[in-house]
């Protein structure tokens, strides 16, 4: 019927202008429990003059627009915030809590150079619950998927040249993913280049201590 509102289509037929009104209105500390419909409920409640025209169905698909497609809200620590919030939290680094030392991966040659020189170390494959803590411990770096505008780490690898450099398998048991190196013959000269940097480097570094 007409009220009904698929919240996961992807097209977006909401005005630019409430885009910038939500946009400004996050520009703060908020956070929001309960998924994307408790967010869109708690938005409702707010009576904001820019979403008053809209469903509660149609604001949750905004808050859905927002999280897939917009980056305008991530998922973090079970709780949906503004991104802006969530890197200045995460700065100087997630891990400051513990071990302060590391360098933040910077961008995708970057990490695309630290998967190779961890998978040189680990040829069976990295399980990808693991990789963040396994790349921290092993070779002091720091990655976070959201200083990629991403919410998900998997997310990382449908973008390229991830997504044409490392396979995701999943384990017979249907719960563990694991990244592994596709076939070097298929990489750009690009690619070949940083693996070539990373094979060159773990020539020169001690296996890792188990």
């Amino acid at each position: 019927f007409k009220g009904w509102v698929d919240i996961d289509a992807p097209d977006d037929p909401y005005d630019e202008k409430i885009w910038e009104e939500l946009a400004k209105f996050l520009d703060g500390e908020h956070t929001f429990a309960g998924g994307r419909y408790g967010m869109a409920r708690e938005l409702t409640q707010r009576k904001l003059d820019f979403l008053e025209p809209l469903s509660l169905g149609e604001v949750c698909h905004m808050v859905q627009l927002a999280i897939q497609h917009r980056r305008l809200i991530v998922y973090h620590r079970k709780m949906l915030k503004p991104i802006q919030t969530v890197l200045c939290q995460l700065s100087p680094g997630e891990g400051a809590a513990g071990d302060a030392e590391g360098e933040d991966i910077k961008d995708m040659d970057d990490l695309c150079t630290v998967l190779f020189r961890m998978l040189v170390r680990h040829p069976q494959g990295i399980r990808l619950c693991r990789m963040k803590q396994m790349i921290k411990h092993e070779l002091s770096r720091n990655l976070s998927e959201m200083a990629f505008q991403c919410t998900k780490l998997i997310e990382l690898f449908n973008q390229e040249p991830l997504s044409t450099t490392f396979v995701l398998d999943t384990e017979t048991d249907g719960k563990s993913i694991y990244v592994r190196m596709g076939r070097p013959d298929n990489f750009s000269d690009h690619v070949k280049h940083l693996l070539a940097t990373a094979n060159s480097t773990e020539g020169k570094q001690p296996p890792p201590s188990t």
